[in-house]
């Protein structure tokens, strides 16, 4: 069925009256639903009024952040000085260090800890072996 053929059979039906009790429960529902208002309508009229009721609430609120903040940057800021100076290293530590990765590394290479042979790398293979790709061609 096309569009125009369903809009010329719509307007050849005559409109109904709607029954009179019908409209009467309508229109109270409706005036019931619009009187009241949702949850977060009314918490949200709750802060409004509260605030204009106490303006001071306004300001207390602003202090308290600005007073957050400000121990917010004030602790950053000498937990970061702190952090930087005690990273400086004594020499007793520092050998403690040498001495716990030297033992570390005799560990795991599987020799005893009196033994102090270096480690064997493998000899590199002489260039002259390498195949010279540019003359093949």
């Amino acid at each position: 069925m096309k569009f125009d053929d369903f809009e010329q059979k719509l307007r050849g039906q005559p409109l109904r009256r709607i029954p009179d009790g019908w409209r009467e429960d309508i229109l109270a529902a409706a005036q019931a639903a619009a009187r009241r208002p949702t949850g977060q309508t009314e918490a949200i009229a709750g802060w409004r009024l509260w605030f204009a009721r106490f303006p001071v609430a306004w300001g207390a609120l602003a202090a308290v952040w600005v007073l957050v903040i400000a121990i917010n940057v004030s602790l950053r800021d000498r937990s970061d000085a702190v952090a930087q100076t005690s990273v400086i290293p004594s020499r007793v530590s520092m050998a403690a260090l040498r001495q716990q990765r030297q033992l570390l590394a005799e560990l795991i290479e599987g020799r005893g800890v009196g033994e102090s042979e270096p480690p064997r790398t493998a000899a590199p293979a002489p260039r002259s072996q390498r195949r010279d790709e540019t003359a093949e061609i």
